[in-house]
């Protein structure tokens, strides 16, 4: 066994034969000769019986796990899960030479237990393969997203190996979180590709009208900053939103619009990413006449952005691989997009300065009743019913009920304050769901705490606004056309 654990070192470098020291096995990882004489692994989850590959034959079960892809489509690959090899190997067997395979290593214990036991030197001396072995959380998903910022291209593919998924470690459970946040992001990338690819080709004619995001860096450093959401906690305290007065900047994002004005309340800054024109019928064709500036992506509605009448901000999606080929000719600042406009405000209010920064409305769970959203929303009579939702931590240490869409958001958002962590976040909304990384407070707290000053936000912002250059642009447009019509 140690003859051959020394043979699958040799081909490791020494960062992974490293960590690899660190590990001690676990006891309750039981090796079990199958009836094909391969090896598999079981172990126990919450009290059942899990095998990491067939008790039959796992050579045939990797076999039959691949044939669901065609790989030779895609130039590079990204495994999720090594376990014990056996669908390395088939993969491998498969791949031209020009083919690359990146696998991320989901359970560090069992890959020991599969070097200890297994000859991998066949893979693991294989130059189209490259591994990625963290045992520290944050450089897991620092390692992660660089990986999968290709996934957007037509020439990469990610594959999970489902039962390497099943056993990830407690420390690495995060893992799971992040996939199926790839894995919704990119069912609604193909959902809404061609509103996308529309928004983007006729949002281009409005980047000389719109001034960018990197104009406003740091124009309200360690000023207080609200971002208000549209959740349904928003009821509970819009109406303090008035205080604030002169002596904070709000956010709106935009399905909070509407109940914001119908209480009389302007914010300094709207913002919107929402690819499909709803948001314009059902919130913004209401409001013909507003002036408040509008932070927007390419992929908005071009709805939206044709027929907004006050001024317009732009940042390139922080998210989108297609914005890299397009930022010399655009050189307005970026913006992370995510899967909520919530991620979209949260970035915005860090690139002003924003400190502290204040949630409000920002849920990321549902109202005792299932209420989704705030009630003058144009969600405001849509309901969920619990029964089909799971239970996570609220703000009071009760429970509150989300689904997998809002779950995934809560956790983006708090990834966001741990990485951007030198700033104060308050949760001011009052309920829903608790967010890692925030101070929990009343929004009359909030507004007594951290608005004490006044601040010169309308002469701020028209300065900047008046500074941009409208036609510096113009020269680039059919160009930046022709690599988008290209691309998508």
């Amino acid at each position: 066994m140690r003859s051959i654990y020394n043979s699958n070192l040799n081909y490791l470098n020494l960062n992974i034969r490293n960590k690899l020291n660190k590990i001690k096995l676990p006891e309750d990882l039981e090796l079990i000769t199958t009836k094909s004489q391969d090896l598999t692994i079981k172990l126990y989850l919450d009290n059942k019986e899990l095998f990491l590959h067939s008790k039959y034959d796992p050579k045939k079960e990797a076999e039959r796990f691949i044939s669901e892809y065609r790989l030779d489509q895609y130039g590079s690959l990204i495994l999720i899960g090594f376990a014990l090899g056996y669908h390395v190997e088939t993969i491998l067997n498969k791949l031209k030479s020009d083919q690359r395979l990146k696998i991320v290593i989901t359970n560090p214990y069992i890959f020991k237990v599969a070097l200890e036991n297994r000859d991998l030197t066949n893979i693991l001396k294989d130059e189209r393969l490259e591994m990625i072995l963290e045992l520290n959380p944050d450089e897991l998903i620092s390692n992660l997203k660089n990986s999968l910022e290709n996934l957007s291209s037509k020439n990469s593919k990610l594959l999970v190996h489902p039962q390497s998924l099943k056993s990830i470690p407690k420390e690495m459970i995060f893992l799971k979180d992040i996939l199926e946040e790839i894995k919704i992001s990119q069912y609604n990338n193909k959902r809404l590709k061609s509103a996308i690819r529309d928004n983007i080709i006729n949002n281009i004619d409005f980047i000389d009208v719109s001034v960018g995001v990197k104009s406003f860096k740091n124009a309200f450093i360690d000023k207080p900053i609200f971002i208000v959401a549209a959740g349904p906690s928003l009821d509970k305290n819009i109406s303090r939103l008035k205080k604030i007065g002169t002596k904070g900047i709000i956010i709106s994002v935009d399905t909070a619009l509407t109940v914001l004005t119908k209480e009389g309340i302007s914010p300094d800054f709207i913002i919107s990413n929402e690819p499909n024109e709803r948001i314009y019928k059902m919130v913004f064709k209401n409001l013909p006449n507003m002036d408040i500036p509008l932070v927007y992506s390419l992929g908005t509605t071009s709805k939206l952005i044709k027929n907004y009448k006050g001024p317009k901000i732009l940042g390139l999606s922080k998210d989108d691989l297609l914005t890299d080929k397009i930022e010399k000719f655009i050189d307005k600042g970026r913006i992370k997009t995510g899967g909520t406009v919530a991620i979209a405000a949260l970035d915005f209010a860090y690139k002003l300065g924003g400190n502290p920064i204040i949630c409000v409305g920002q849920d990321f769970a549902f109202a005792e009743d299932g209420m989704t959203h705030a009630s003058s929303t144009f969600y405001g009579n849509r309901k969920k019913d619990k029964s089909l939702l799971r239970r996570i931590e609220g703000i009071y240490g009760d429970f509150v009920y989300t689904d997998t869409n809002y779950y995934l958001y809560l956790r983006e958002f708090e990834r966001y304050i741990s990485t951007q962590s030198d700033r104060i976040y308050i949760d001011a909304t009052e309920g829903g769901a608790k967010i890692i990384g925030t101070e929990i407070m009343t929004l009359l707290s909030a507004i007594n705490n951290f608005c004490k000053e006044f601040i010169n936000k309308e002469e701020i912002i028209n300065n900047i606004i008046q500074a941009h250059n409208f036609r510096e642009y113009n020269t680039h447009i059919e160009e930046i056309k022709r690599i988008i019509k290209e691309e998508i």
